[in-house]
């Protein structure tokens, strides 16, 4: 054990620095002792303060989210229907989920609005935080006190609302979980005890009632200053400027105090207490530590200058420092022939080897830039572990796993949390048990499912069985399959496609019309001319064979106008609010809407510029919609009307008419618009197709979104022709 130079050298230096080293470390224990416990106790005080400071930051933040809200448009406006100041109410409710309840209170105090329906119509007038805000007029945030309503400690927050006149309207008051203050000090108590430690940290009232401690019998049942005979002032003395220490039964306390803002008048105290010999041991650990880290550094460096073992331990030395460069992905240059000849031999092999691991992480390197930079999907998974063993950043965008890092993963994992991806593997039936002998021979296929929005996406996929590159005793088979969207491509086919049917119908029915509408014009003038001779006898006969023909000459004027698209007439644009081009059509249907007991919401954008545009045909189009829409709920329903900006382009304007109606299956759906198809009885199928001639002459576009069973959506997109 003892023959070795080297080992006679680290024994004889380990007797000489270790004695040394013991009584030095003895000393500067004993005689820094007292420093390191006061850089515990300011530490434990800083740990104080920041906790006071988050704790204003958190009350100053749920001040903000009050004041915004009060400074809302909807809640400043005293024209403001009910209806819209709660759905403001929820907006800011889903917009900061810390909340749970929001209420509207008069100035009496009386709840006007209350988002859980639980305090409408109550009086909180006599509570002491309503006459804070009442009397101040300004935003205000209560001191934690004991409710005798709810059984538990609450803390409430309120704001006045005022016109844009200065006018005082009524008051909001937002309801927040306090737990989220006894997390913030919990969340200390948790870290010690996770630690081994007993340290654990408290919130104090002003007057020392506690508000926050780990034993809950305490909170809001003992007065911390009363209990301990803490003298409040002596505190206060002390605590100034950042924070002081107590010895209380055993313990170390930390204290600060937070500061008064606006909005919040009151003061607490954060403390801190850890056990005295939990602090007072670690200093003993961490010096321990402290010192053997010393020597060891020490021993090392005796070690390293020992010029004795240099020639042995040099080489491999060396070889140590490039396997370590390289790792860190330094250049490491060739060793030249400077040692022994076992030492040459075992440099010259790292060079080679090297070398040969440089030329595969370069042909990798381009392998992943190729993988990243392509616009196809592309995953690879074992087939007999089912995991992904290779995802591109497509694939990721796809199937919304952004920024995750899905290899190792299990397919079943990513299907449970995408259903995307659910319904792309069931589409393609990967991993059914049908996978093996399926994609051999079907390499190429294009397919269709439905995304989690339950849009249609339509992919080409390409299916290769590759090798494994697992260890020997992993023998199975990976199936890569690179995926192309083709949803776009598809959706511009259908369109080309249908446009093209649109014409070559709109030709061949305005040379049938054409020639229809002159004999019409015939029989027309001879019936007229019938009347008259016949004194009266069949007068409601020629009424209505006029009226029929009267018909036919308006369905032959259609087919004329699908036929022969006009250009855009700078003449008849004119400047239109869409809401208010929906709200006047809605008047015109309103007996039937009434008649058929349908339920009408519209949701129009506040702000929104008016659009330039053919308001005659935009008539047109809406009036169609609508009332096919109507049409298709006999037995009543919903129909709901939205319009608003489009966010990518704000020129553009989006219109979206849904019913709840019977809805269209998929080959319904793609032949609605075509003339002449129809599923009414007595409807004449041109309507659709007027519409679809009329949007595209305005250059925007209609989608169809229809469920069998549950109803109908129009997408109407129209530019600002201005």
């Amino acid at each position: 054990m003892f023959k070795s130079l080297r080992s006679k050298l680290v024994v004889f230096f380990v007797l000489v620095t270790l004695i040394p080293m013991s009584v030095v470390g003895f000393i500067g224990y004993t005689s820094q002792k007292q420093e390191l416990s006061n850089q515990l106790e300011d530490s434990m005080i800083s740990q104080t303060a920041n906790l006071s400071a988050e704790l204003l930051n958190l009350i100053n933040e749920r001040l903000m989210d009050v004041e915004m809200l009060t400074r809302s448009p909807v809640m400043r406006s005293p024209d403001s229907p009910v209806l819209s100041i709660r759905e403001e109410l929820y907006n800011f409710l889903s917009v900061n989920n810390i909340y749970y309840d929001a209420i509207i209170l008069n100035q009496e105090g009386t709840v006007l609005i209350d988002t859980e329906n639980e305090m409408t119509g109550r009086n909180l007038g006599d509570r002491e935080w309503f006459h804070e805000v009442s009397e101040s007029g300004l935003k205000q945030m209560s001191d934690i006190y004991y409710s005798d309503a709810i059984g538990r400690p609450v803390l409430v927050l309120g704001a006045p609302v005022y016109t844009h006149d200065h006018e005082l309207l009524y008051y909001v008051s937002p309801s927040f979980d306090l737990d989220v203050f006894y997390e913030r000090i919990d969340d200390y108590t948790t870290q010690q005890r996770s630690g081994g430690s007993e340290g654990y940290a408290f919130l104090l009232r002003e007057d020392g009632m506690i508000l926050s401690h780990p034993d809950q019998e305490l909170v809001m049942n003992v007065n911390y200053f009363e209990e301990l005979g803490v003298n409040k002032d002596e505190l206060n003395d002390d605590i100034h400027p950042s924070g002081t220490t107590l010895q209380v039964n055993g313990e170390v306390h930390a204290f600060s105090r937070t500061n008064e803002i606006q909005g919040f008048p009151h003061r607490w105290y954060v403390g801190i207490a850890m056990h005295e010999d939990d602090l007072y041991s670690s200093l003993d650990h961490l010096l321990i530590r402290y010192v053997g880290f010393f020597f060891l550094v020490f021993v090392i460096l005796i070690i390293s200058v020992l010029k004795l073992s240099d020639y042995l331990v040099k080489p491999i030395r060396e070889l140590v420092d490039r396997t370590k460069a390289y790792a860190e992905g330094d250049e490491v240059k060739q060793k030249k022939n400077e040692a022994y000849l076992e030492a040459d031999h075992l440099h010259q092999a790292f060079d080679d080897m090297t070398e040969r691991i440089r030329e595969r992480e370069d042909s990798h390197k381009k392998s992943t830039q190729v993988l990243a930079a392509t616009d196809n999907g592309v995953f690879a998974a074992d087939t007999t572990s089912q995991t992904i063993t290779l995802a591109n950043r497509q694939f990721k965008r796809l199937f919304g796993f952004d920024g995750q890092h899905v290899d190792g993963r299990s397919v079943a994992d990513l299907m449970a949390e995408s259903a995307f991806f659910r319904h792309f593997c069931e589409q393609v039936k990967l991993f059914t048990g049908e996978t093996e002998n399926q994609h051999r021979d079907k390499r190429q296929t294009e397919i269709s499912c439905q995304d989690e929005f339950g849009n249609e996406r339509i992919f080409f996929l390409s299916m290769t069985h590759l090798t494994s590159l697992n260890p020997p005793e992993r023998s199975g088979e990976e199936l890569l399959v690179v995926l192309q969207e083709l949803t776009e491509n598809r959706r511009m086919e259908r369109e080309l496609i249908h446009s093209e049917k649109l014409g070559m119908i709109g030709q061949m029915a305005a040379g049938l019309a054409h020639e229809i509408r002159n004999p019409m014009t015939t029989i027309k003038g001879f019936m007229q001319l019938l009347e008259q001779r016949d004194n009266g006898k069949n007068k409601e006969h020629y009424r209505v064979v006029l009226s029929e023909i009267d018909r036919v000459n308006d369905i032959m004027n259609e087919l004329m106008n699908i036929s022969s698209p006009e250009e855009v007439d700078e003449q008849e644009l004119n400047e239109t609010y869409v809401g208010g081009q929906i709200d006047e059509i809605l008047t015109l249907h309103e007996p039937d809407i009434q008649e058929r007991h349908i339920e009408v919401e519209t949701f129009f954008a506040e702000g929104d510029e008016p659009i330039l545009t053919n308001v005659h045909k935009l008539k047109q189009v809406l009036s169609n919609v609508i009332r096919n829409a109507i049409e298709a709920m006999p037995d009543g329903g919903r129909l709901i009307l939205r319009a608003h900006s489009e966010s990518m382009d704000p020129a553009e304007v989006v219109i979206t008419i849904s019913d709840t109606g019977d809805g269209m299956d998929e080959e319904t759906a793609k032949k609605a618009g075509t003339p002449f198809f129809t599923t009414k009885e007595a409807g004449h199928g041109l309507g659709l197709a007027t519409s679809y001639r009329i949007v595209k002459e305005l250059g925007g576009s209609i989608d169809i979104d229809s469920i069998k069973g549950k109803g109908t959506s129009f997408l109407i997109r129209l530019p600002d022709l201005s």
